[in-house]
């Protein structure tokens, strides 16, 4: 009887590690402005907390995608206060502060004190969610991509190579770098086949395109579960190595995408306590 009660509270205080899964990223800032792209959530605490540990960041920018905008404008790479695109949290500031958590799948802006060779940097941790992406046409699109990291980051050219629209000749790719936001920053990215992605930063695109695409995978389901809640995004093989994580779909309810939820555990995906079926990321073959 002991031994089972045992196992009953010991399973009990596994329940919130099997439901939640958490990764920390660290981010490189400058002075100035820095765009970044949160791939998981951090609502679970507050900015003034998740910012504490980095003096030099004086405001947060989040930016509010208009899902109808009429076209792309320049002034959308400024952020404004009063204007419905932006919400603002300022350091010591609760009157200007509109913003107080950071949401997952989300571009900011953030400024620090210094010039653009001060770098410092701010580790955040987040609550893993699904990478996703909606592209809006002829509107600003500040995103963010679930890129492998460092030797291994690919170039804008292979990484959007199945989703060209994204970076034609008629379109354009900024990204920031740090100073007052002028001339300099953000700047453009004129040779897409040399120029890396950095998972961790934002990037404004002024395409004319529609879309949801995020990345180069496909989300398989290992059991059989209904046809649209299987996705393929793209194609280039190797590219992307269990890009980011096992996910899972509780049937429980009708099957919808919010109901998916991420696994930090890139390679074991054991029976979910709760029901559903594994799902799993991988490139696409040829």
């Amino acid at each position: 009887m002991k031994k089972i009660a045992f196992l009953f509270f010991g399973l009990c205080a596994l329940l919130p590690a099997l439901r939640a899964q958490w990764q920390t990223t660290t981010y490189t800032l400058r002075g100035g402005w820095n765009a970044i792209y949160l791939q998981g959530d951090a609502t679970h605490t507050t900015i003034d907390n998740l910012f504490a540990g980095a003096p030099s960041v004086i405001s947060v920018w989040r930016w509010n995608p208009n899902p109808n905008p009429a076209q792309f404008k320049a002034s959308s790479m400024v952020p404004t206060a009063s204007t419905p695109e932006w919400s603002v949290w300022v350091k010591g500031d609760d009157a200007q502060t509109t913003l107080t958590s950071l949401t997952g799948q989300m571009a900011y802006l953030v400024r620090c004190s210094g010039v653009a060779t001060d770098v410092s940097s701010v580790a955040i941790t987040q609550r893993v969610l699904p990478p996703r992406s909606t592209w809006v046409r002829n509107g600003a699109n500040f995103l963010g991509f679930p890129a492998l990291e460092g030797v291994n980051a690919p170039t804008l050219s292979n990484y959007f190579a199945t989703f060209p629209a994204a970076i034609a000749s008629n379109a354009r790719v900024y990204k920031y770098v740090g100073g007052e936001i002028g001339p300099g920053n953000p700047v453009q990215i004129y040779s897409p086949s040399t120029e890396k992605i950095d998972r961790t930063q934002a990037y404004w695109f002024e395409a004319a395109v529609v879309g949801d695409f995020y990345a180069p995978v496909e989300i398989t389901p290992s059991a059989a579960v209904p046809a649209t809640t299987s996705r393929k995004a793209a194609s280039i093989p190797g590219l992307v190595e269990s890009l980011i994580m096992d996910t899972r779909l509780n049937y429980n309810s009708k099957p919808r995408s919010d109901k998916l939820r991420a696994r930090s555990d890139l390679h074991t995906a054991p029976p979910d306590p709760r029901g559903g079926a594994v799902f799993r990321m991988r490139s696409i073959s040829a």
